[in-house]
């Protein structure tokens, strides 16, 4: 079974981020996130975000917020 991970997991541009949180608090808030996964669950969360992202790109909508 070949690798799922993305080639790039980040975004070509940055989402907007809520008011009063830095890039620098986005970063650091994804660190801790991810330091407390698997490195294989997060291989599968990136690839399951990648279809869900092609998903809504195909219907023309934005993955984000995934609801209102």
């Amino acid at each position: 079974m070949g690798d799922l991970e993305p080639t790039d997991p980040s975004p070509e541009t940055p989402a907007e981020l809520p008011e009063g949180i830095t890039l620098e608090d986005a970063e650091r808030i994804t660190e801790l996130a991810e330091e407390d996964r698997r490195p294989s669950t997060r291989r599968v969360y990136r690839s399951k975000w990648s279809l869900f992202v092609s998903w809504c790109e195909k219907r023309g909508a934005d993955p984000l917020p995934a609801s209102e």
